[in-house]
């Protein structure tokens, strides 16, 4: 999302990548975040902790509304439109912003965590499917062999 808007030069991009920055930990020093410090090719970012409690809050949000029988029945907008309004993120969200370089508009900052909100329940939603599928094709390979 962040190269998205590095694209652009308008105000608002300009304001939305330092929403974004703020987020990201500078330092990579973190023992926490190992593993991102291991995937690291250029597009993963390690977190400040209210960027940390935000994604948290949000897996933790996504695994209460997501039906464990049904993936075709997953409510992707549901999804966001409640994550979007938890106050646990907003106030997260909000220390977030007041890190930032470039103060934001109102509708950057709304554009930006639904925007982020929006891309993690997708991302999250289409890794969770690709898992079903993939556990389905294990147990009908190991059914035909018996």
């Amino acid at each position: 999302m962040y190269r998205k808007h590095a694209k652009a030069n308008s105000k608002d991009s300009q304001q939305a990548m330092a929403v974004l920055k703020a987020g990201k930990l500078e330092n990579n020093s973190d023992s926490s975040q190992k593993l991102i410090a291991s995937l690291n090719c250029g597009g993963l970012w390690s977190l400040t902790l209210p960027a940390q409690k935000i994604f948290g809050k949000l897996e933790s949000l996504f695994r209460q509304l997501t039906p464990i029988v049904n993936l075709q029945g997953i409510n992707l907008s549901g999804i966001t439109q409640k994550a979007i309004t938890v106050s646990d993120k907003l106030s997260n969200f909000d220390l977030m912003v007041a890190e930032a370089i470039i103060k934001p508009g109102n509708h950057v900052r709304k554009d930006v965590l639904f925007s982020t909100v929006k891309l993690y329940v997708r991302v999250h939603a289409f890794s969770m499917s690709k898992d079903e599928i993939q556990r389905h094709k294990h147990t009908a390979i190991k059914t035909n062999k018996v």
